[in-house]
């Protein structure tokens, strides 16, 4: 028993004499965080959250647009149906038929006399001389021009022998007359319904959706052209401040790695 408690009392002694075993000592105490490496993290949030609202604000002028234009063409096809533009364009055409066939008769006659041959051929004969001008390498661009107008003059003056001798027929001058206001009367059918359209009233709900749609653009656009160049800057501080780390010992952080792209509007 006495060996046995002197083994015990000097066991004790040699554990109360070694040194204590040293704590682990922590490398990273007092460095600051990885994202104190002077190296700027770039979200691209904002600038994407920006586009998205832009691409909707575009989306709704768009379909704004596309809703009036159909409106529109709805309407227009609906003017093409109506009975008075339908009377009037069958107006013109019988017009048209009557003059014709009174001013045949007169323009054969015209055409048939020596003035009006002798016209015919002025024209002819100016028309081959531009002819000539233009396959000749000597001749210049002003001489072809004045010949082109004399080919213009000949023409006017074949013109005028046939309106001269339709003119002087009362039942031919009497039928343009009544060609004219038909073409007249289908001009300003067209044009009142054309008012009319602009005035309906789909029409102008649709154009305060578009002229809504198209206010509402600007700012958002401008707002997304902002968070963009934010972004390029952002991303171009950070490429700087990689570049210029890559000059000094690399830190035990891990916030300096991997690169961004600049965005384009």
């Amino acid at each position: 028993m006495r060996s046995h408690h002197l083994l015990t009392t000097l066991l004790l002694a040699t554990l109360i004499g070694l040194p204590a075993t040293a704590a682990v000592k922590d490398k990273t105490k007092g460095l600051p965080p990885a994202s104190g490496n002077n190296i700027p993290d770039v979200s691209d949030k904002a600038m994407k959250d920006a586009k998205l609202r832009l691409g909707q604000s575009q989306g709704r002028l768009e379909r704004a647009q596309d809703a009036m234009a159909k409106i529109i063409a709805d309407l227009h096809r609906q003017a093409e149906t109506a009975p008075q533009l339908s009377e009037a364009q069958t107006a013109i055409k019988q017009a048209q038929s009557d003059y014709e066939a009174a001013t045949a008769p007169i323009l054969e006659k015209v055409r048939a006399t020596a003035a009006y041959q002798k016209a015919l051929e002025d024209k002819k004969a100016a028309a081959q001389q531009v002819q000539q001008l233009q396959s000749e390498g000597s001749a210049d661009q002003d001489q072809i021009t004045k010949a082109a107008r004399i080919v213009l003059d000949k023409g006017r003056a074949v013109t005028q022998l046939e309106t001269a001798a339709v003119t002087a027929d009362p039942k031919a001058a009497a039928l343009k007359q009544t060609l004219a206001a038909a073409n007249a009367k289908l001009l300003k059918l067209r044009h009142d319904l054309e008012e009319s359209i602009k005035t309906n009233p789909q029409v102008v709900d649709a154009r305060k959706e578009v002229e809504q749609a198209q206010s509402e653009l600007p700012p958002v656009q401008a707002a997304y052209n902002s968070e963009l160049e934010k972004y390029n800057t952002a991303v171009a501080a950070r490429e700087k401040a990689i570049n210029d780390s890559s000059n000094r010992p690399a830190s035990t952080g891990t916030g300096g790695g991997g690169k961004y792209m600049k965005k384009k509007a």
